[in-house]
C-alpha cells in the first residue's frame, strides 16, 4: 500500500529552522515549479541559518532526481562563499521520514540539543529563587525527561532526581540522582546515554533496600523547602514528609516551565503533528465499504509508521460508535454513507502528536443534519483560532468554542473540555476547560483545539488540531491546516 503525503500549498521553502543539515524532499510537482528560483531561495535560507549540507533521498525516481534536481543544485550552490559545492545522496534507500515530510512543509526537526537542558536548569534555578524554595524533586516520567533526558520506568522502588539550588554551579542547579543500590550501574548508563552538556554533572546517591530511600534527600535538603512534581505518587510524597521535610506540591510557576515550549520543542511538535494530519489524508482514499474499524486502525498505523512516527496509536470509530469520544474500535464495518472518526498520533524525538478528523463516505446531502453538525464543529474550531490571544484564560478559550455549539443547538452534546496541552505527554497542562479560570495563556503554550458533538446511538463528530500561542500572542496551527470539508479533508 502506497500513501501519498500531499502538500497543500506554498513554495518549496518558506522557512528553515537552525540545523546542521537538511533532508531535501522533492515531488513530481517540482516539474511545475521554477526550480532555479526555489533553489536560490533555499540557498539564501541555508546561508541565514548556517546549514552545512543537503541530502537528497534516494527513494526518488532516478530520472527525476538527475534531470530536475541534481544539476540545478550544483549550479545554484557553486558560488557559495567559503563553501564547497555539495550534495550527498542518502543510501541505502530510505522509507519516508518525518524530516523529509516536514521539509515538504518547510519545517525541519531534530532532537532537543544538549545545551537546552542546561537552559532548562537555569530557568528552574531562577524560578526557585523567586519562590524562595531550595529544591525540586521528581520521579520517572515526563518532567524527569524534560530536565535530564533520562527515561526511567516506575516501580515500587523510588528512583528520584533532586534538582537543588547551588549558585556556584554554571546552571545554578545541583542535580542528584537517588537510585536503588542494585540499579546504580543502570542509572549511570542512562545518564551517559542522555548526552547532557558538561554544565550538568550529577551526583549519584544509592540506597540499600533495608533502608529508607528518602534519607539521602533529607541529608541534602535539610532545612529548606522541597517542591514535589505534582504527578509524584502518594507513597513517595508521604515518605518525604515522614523524614520531616518541608514538602509542598510544585506551584504553577514551576509547572509553566514545561508548558511554555522552546523553538526546538515547537519544531518537533510542528513536524510530528503536520505528518499526522498528512497521514490521515493519505489514508482517506484507502477507506472502502466493508472495512472494519480494526482494519482502519491497521492501515492508519502503517501510514504513521511510513511518516516516521513511533509509539503510534489509532482510534477509528464508525457512525454511532463515534458518539463515544473515547470508544473502542471493533469489527463494525464501513457502509456507503458512513461517518468515520479517526483520532490518532505518535511520537517524534519524545514529543507527541494528536489529530482528529471526521469524514463522510456518503455523497453531499446524504444526511443534512449530520452535515450541518460537522460544519458547526468546524465553525467552533475556527472561532477559537480567530479570537484567541495571549492573556485570555483557559476557561475563556473553552467558552469561545462552546458558545458556538450552544448557539447551534448542540450545547448539551459537547460533553468534554475543548482541549489539552501537548508536549512530552499527549495530555498535559494547560487544560482548556471552562472551570480553569486562573490559568492565563502565554506565548509558547501548545494545546489541542478539539470541539465535538456526540449524540448517543446516532453519530459523533470531532475535529482536532494542535496550536501554539506565538510570540505575537496569536494562535498558530502546528498541523497541516484545518479540515476543509467532510469529504476532502
Amino acid at each position: 500500500m502506497t500513501f501519498e503525503f500531499e502538500e497543500r500549498q506554498g513554495s518549496l521553502i518558506d522557512s528553515v529552522m537552525p540545523t546542521d543539515s537538511i533532508v531535501l524532499g522533492m515531488t513530481e510537482d517540482m516539474k511545475l515549479l521554477n526550480k532555479e528560483a526555489c533553489l536560490i531561495e533555499l540557498r539564501k535560507t541555508c546561508e541565514s541559518y548556517n546549514v552545512q549540507s543537503l541530502a537528497l533521498p534516494r527513494e526518488l525516481e532516478e530520472g527525476l532526481q538527475d534531470k530536475y534536481v541534481k544539476q540545478a543544485l550544483f549550479d545554484v550552490f557553486q558560488g557559495w562563499p567559503e563553501k564547497e559545492p555539495f550534495l550527498h545522496s542518502t543510501s541505502p534507500p530510505l522509507q519516508p521520514q518525518p524530516k523529509k515530510l516536514c521539509c515538504l512543509k518547510k519545517k525541519l526537526a531534530a532532537p532537543i540539543p544538549a545545551a537546552e537542558y542546561a537552559a532548562r536548569h537555569r530557568r528552574l534555578y531562577e524560578t526557585l529563587v523567586q519562590l524562595d524554595k531550595e529544591a525540586f524533586v521528581m520521579e520517572g516520567g515526563a518532567t524527569m525527561r524534560y530536565y535530564t533526558n533520562i527515561d526511567w520506568e516506575l516501580t515500587e522502588r523510588p528512583f528520584l532526581v533532586l534538582l537543588r539550588r547551588q549558585e556556584s554551579l554554571p546552571t545554578g542547579i545541583n542535580m542528584t540522582i537517588v537510585t536503588p543500590t542494585f540499579e546504580f550501574t543502570k542509572a549511570a548508563e542512562r545518564f551517559k546515554e542522555a548526552r547532557l552538556p558538561k554544565e550538568i554533572q550529577p551526583t549519584f546517591v544509592s540506597w540499600d533496600e533495608h533502608k529508607s530511600p528518602f534519607e539521602p534527600i533529607k541529608s541534602i535538603v535539610q532545612e529548606g523547602s522541597l517542591l514535589v512534581e505534582p504527578t509524584t505518587r502518594l507513597f513517595i510524597f508521604q515518605g518525604l514528609e515522614e523524614e520531616h521535610l518541608n514538602v509542598q506540591m510544585a506551584p504553577v510557576s514551576i509547572r509553566q516551565l514545561r508548558m511554555i515550549k522552546s523553538p526546538s520543542e515547537l519544531n518537533i511538535l510542528r513536524c510530528a503533528n503536520t505528518v499526522t494530519e498528512m497521514a490521515i489524508r493519505a489514508v482517506r482514499p484507502h477507506v472502502k465499504v466493508g472495512m472494519s474499524e480494526q482494519e482502519l486502525q491497521v492501515i492508519m498505523t502503517k501510514a504513521l509508521t511510513a511518516a516516521g512516527l513511533s509509539q503510534t496509536w489509532v482510534l477509528a470509530l464508525i457512525d454511532q460508535h463515534a458518539a463515544l469520544p473515547h470508544g473502542d474500535s471493533s469489527e463494525k464495518q464501513v457502509k456507503e454513507d458512513s461517518v468515520i472518526l479517526i483520532d490518532t498520533g505518535g511520537e517524534l524525538f519524545g514529543y507527541q502528536s494528536d489529530t482528529t478528523r471526521t469524514f463522510f463516505l456518503g455523497q453531499k446531502g446524504f444526511n443534512q443534519t449530520i452535515e450541518d453538525a460537522w460544519y458547526l464543529v468546524k465553525k467552533a474550531q475556527e472561532n477559537v483560532l480567530d479570537h484567541l490571544k495571549a492573556g485570555m484564560t483557559a476557561a475563556q478559550v473553552d467558552l469561545t468554542a462552546r458558545h458556538v455549539i450552544e448557539n447551534g443547538g448542540y450545547g448539551s452534546y459537547f460533553t468534554h473540555r475543548l482541549g489539552h496541552g501537548i508536549g512530552l505527554e499527549m495530555h498535559e497542562e494547560p487544560y482548556m476547560n471552562k472551570g480553569n479560570t486562573d490559568l492565563v495563556l502565554r506565548p509558547g503554550m501548545t494545546f489541542s483545539v478539539e470541539p465535538g458533538i456526540y449524540i448517543v446511538n446516532e453519530f459523533g463528530i470531532r475535529l482536532e488540531d494542535i496550536v501554539v500561542i506565538n510570540e505575537q500572542g496569536q494562535l498558530e496551527l502546528l498541523t497541516n491546516g484545518l479540515a476543509q470539508d467532510p469529504w476532502s479533508l
